[in-house]
């Protein structure tokens, strides 16, 4: 029953945007977009949203690793699109930097990266005074952090991964791009935290060589946690095979 009136919900607003303008229109979609991502309660396995999620393949998406569903963020896509100057806009923005996706970095240190931090990156880039700014420098620190950590001669244990120097430094001038933007503290903690990586990231590859740039990591789940990590699905996988 609970599902059902969720969906009732859904659909009379979804209605209601049909004549819908302006600054009514884009909270429109923003709320909507919230209740399409309350619904991922509900489409759990057996869960009795599954269908409805199936039905709606551009806004949710089959999660392999979980056997759930993840929602697409497309109404507050669809906001950004619309309404780039609306009051909402950084909301959406904001609400997309968080939104959790599905499946696994695995061996990917570029990964783990571009999912710790890009979200953040990419929203400071579009709304560097938004309320929501220093939060997202405080958590795209916090994720580099996390990452950096995992990097430690201590942590280089049990777990393989690929550097990918080219991807990774890719990502990481990106953040550094924004780095200078942002408020104190969290300015001279991303500079001294990008400039931490950098200096790490040179010690592993002048250790791994040419031929080779796996090392392995303490804890897989530890990072993978924190980072909420997602890439590499099995769909990724069995396209490199075939």
């Amino acid at each position: 029953m609970a599902f059902l009136a969720l969906q009732d919900s859904l659909t009379s607003l979804e209605t209601a945007l049909e004549r819908l303008t302006g600054d009514s229109a884009a909270a429109g979609l923003f709320r909507l977009g919230q209740l399409k991502g309350r619904a991922l309660s509900f489409m759990e396995p057996r869960g009795p949203g599954r269908q409805y999620a199936l039905a709606h393949p551009n806004e949710y998406r089959g999660n392999e690793v979980a056997g759930n569903f993840t929602y697409t963020g497309a109404q507050w896509h669809a906001l950004l699109t619309r309404f780039p100057d609306s009051p909402f806009a950084d909301d959406a923005a904001w609400a997309l930097a968080n939104l959790g996706q599905g499946g696994e970095c695995e061996h990917s240190l570029a990964c783990f990266l571009d999912v710790g931090i890009m979200p953040y990156a990419r929203f400071l880039e579009s709304f560097p005074t938004s309320t929501y700014a220093d939060s997202a420098a405080a958590k795209a620190n916090e994720r580099l952090k996390t990452v950096l950590a995992a990097l430690d001669p201590d942590s280089l244990r049990q777990w393989s991964f690929d550097l990918e120097p080219t991807l990774v430094d890719s990502v990481l001038a990106r953040y550094e791009a924004v780095v200078p933007t942002l408020t104190m503290p969290y300015r001279g903690a991303g500079l001294r935290l990008t400039a931490q990586f950098r200096s790490r990231l040179a010690e592993l590859q002048g250790k791994a060589g040419p031929p080779c740039r796996r090392y392995s990591l303490l804890s897989a789940t530890a990072p993978a946690r924190t980072l909420r990590v997602i890439r590499r699905t099995r769909r990724t996988r069995s396209k490199r095979s075939s």
